[in-house]
């Protein structure tokens, strides 16, 4: 990971990812590594794993995992922006990284039942 970004991190309370985000930032593609590598300084770092729905690691915590809801998918667009409000919707309410991961999933899982970004939203 280059130093430029991992001084960024450092900054950053929550960090939303894909596989291949993550991936490429941290040279490997075990979900616990890249994880691992990422959470660091406070940074809470989220992988989103589209129908295999998402983990979650704090800096020293526990590695926390949340399978997606087995929904109807009609379409994907805005599924991970979805996620990310969910996420966020938890973790500003101080539920921890297992709650506001499962309200992430449960969002973007949601969200993916209707065409659009926005139709389905929860």
């Amino acid at each position: 990971m280059g130093r430029g970004i991992r001084e960024t991190f450092r900054e950053t309370s929550v960090l939303f990812l894909n596989a291949v985000e993550m991936e490429r930032i941290t040279g490997d593609r075990s979900v616990d590594r890249g994880l691992r590598a990422l959470a660091t300084h406070g940074t809470v770092a989220v992988v989103k794993l589209g129908a295999r729905g998402a983990a979650a690691l704090e800096a020293g915590g526990k590695l926390e995992r949340a399978p997606a809801l087995d929904v109807g998918v009609l379409d994907t667009t805005g599924a991970g922006d979805a996620f990310d409000a969910g996420f966020l919707h938890g973790w500003l309410r101080d539920c921890g990284v297992r709650e506001a991961l499962r309200c992430g999933v449960v969002c973007g899982s949601l969200s993916t039942r209707g065409l659009g970004g926005c139709a389905a939203q929860p």
